[in-house]
């Protein structure tokens, strides 16, 4: 453990020198005996001597210097009146003890690797070691690595609850950034470390931090589906609706990625679930764009809007369809999305599924009244960008529904009109 000084104390009088304060000073190890070359780790209990020309004698070694006493090395004159020696003696133990301090203040902050002790520590969830390190009252706690990194960073991003803990009481700086803007909050949150998470909000740090691309704490919980880190948030009052890049928010980041138990946390807390971004998408979009049908049924339970449209008049079916996510589909359309709404192009969900051949959303909407016969603003068909694109299980589809409409159509025809209207 290394010595603090701030409680050190220091016998400058005409006094033996115990291995233990040697020691503190940070002397034994470094020199031996000048007469029996004694190395001092290895003198256990030997009361030792230290001369004001910086030589060393064990106590037996001291004892045997003839009368009048002088240095065995340097023949330094060792009969000096005791103010004398006591005045002397006290400047070059504060010479040794400052010379000490210094090195050992560098030590702690940078070792041989070009790396902080206490970053190591911290990064390791050493407790034992950052107490240490803190006790000596000489560690930079704030010191940041060639990435802005410091030791709460580290602890934070690895988790460590009980080592951000003894840093954050010890004073490390909460709202410290990393080269890319982050800060320990952020670093917890994105990774999902809820309780030290909740042990930097009691402690005081801007829940509404943003990195350098724009993202806050609770963005980051969300994109990476930490509900709990969320709730923490947004319990001790997180901005729920703040909207970073692109105007996306939290609801947005959680609907992308599907994180369904993350979206429900913020709906709870009073999320917008209208509020598009920049490109007028919201969050419905974006879940069956990306096939999270767990979080289009949250969504539309709590009442988004099934046929919203962006600015290229995009509905969430049409998104849906276009890649090819039939159970996110199937979920707008039983909770009645419009079949034969078009985009602003006059395209509709039936022509994109059919353009790209996913034959299974093709039935879907064909079995919830999409219409077959409908034409884009040039007027292409569904069946024609089947055919075009050589889709041609879509095509049969397509034509094998249009023969049974037209089957149908004259069955009934068929049947006498009294009968109809009996029926």
């Amino acid at each position: 453990m290394l010595p603090n000084f701030s409680a050190l104390t220091i016998d400058f009088g005409y006094t033996y020198q115990t291995k233990e304060k040697l020691e503190a000073l940070g002397i034994l190890g470094c020199c031996q005996c000048s007469v029996c070359f004694h190395d001092f780790e290895d003198v256990d209990n030997r009361m030792l001597e230290v001369f004001l020309c910086d030589h060393v004698l064990c106590k037996s070694c001291f004892a045997k210097l003839p009368t009048p006493k002088t240095c065995p090395v340097c023949r330094l004159d060792l009969n000096v009146s005791p103010l004398q020696y006591r005045s002397d003696r006290s400047e070059k133990i504060t010479d040794i003890v400052q010379s000490q301090r210094a090195y050992l203040r560098e030590s702690v902050n940078i070792n041989a690797s070009g790396t902080a002790p206490l970053f190591v520590a911290a990064a390791s969830g050493n407790v034992f070691e950052v107490d240490n390190l803190l006790a000596t009252g000489l560690v930079e706690i704030d010191h940041k690595d060639d990435k802005g990194w410091t030791a709460l960073m580290i602890a934070c991003y690895k988790g460590h609850e009980q080592v951000a803990g003894k840093l954050i009481k010890a004073g490390a700086n909460l709202e410290a950034k990393t080269a890319q803007g982050n800060t320990a909050l952020t670093l917890a949150c994105q990774n999902g470390h809820d309780q030290v998470a909740l042990a930097m909000i009691k402690a005081g740090a801007n829940l509404e931090a943003t990195q350098n691309k724009g993202f806050t704490a609770l963005m980051l919980s969300c994109e990476h589906g930490h509900d709990l880190c969320a709730r923490a948030l947004l319990e001790n009052g997180a901005a729920v609706d703040t909207a970073g890049p692109k105007e996306w928010t939290a609801l947005m980041f959680a609907a992308s990625c599907g994180h369904d138990l993350c979206a429900r946390e913020l709906i709870k807390a009073g999320a917008d679930i209208e509020k598009p971004n920049n490109n007028g998408w919201t969050p419905l979009m974006k879940a069956c764009s990306n096939g999270h049908e767990q979080v289009a049924r949250e969504l539309l339970v709590n009442g988004a809007t099934v046929d919203a449209q962006n600015n290229q008049g995009w509905t969430a079916l049409m998104h849906a369809c276009d890649v090819g996510h039939e159970q996110c589909a199937r979920v707008l359309l039983e909770a009645k999305a419009d079949p034969n709404k078009a985009n602003n192009a006059g395209v509709t969900a039936l022509m994109l599924s059919a353009s790209d051949g996913h034959n299974l959303c093709v039935r879907a909407l064909l079995e919830n009244g999409a219409a077959v016969d409908a034409t884009e603003e040039d007027g292409w068909t569904a069946l024609m960008f089947a055919k075009q694109n050589n889709h041609d299980l879509c095509a049969r589809l397509l034509m094998d529904w249009v023969k049974e409409t037209k089957a149908k159509r004259q069955r009934v025809k068929s049947i006498p009109s009294s009968v109809l209207l009996v029926c």
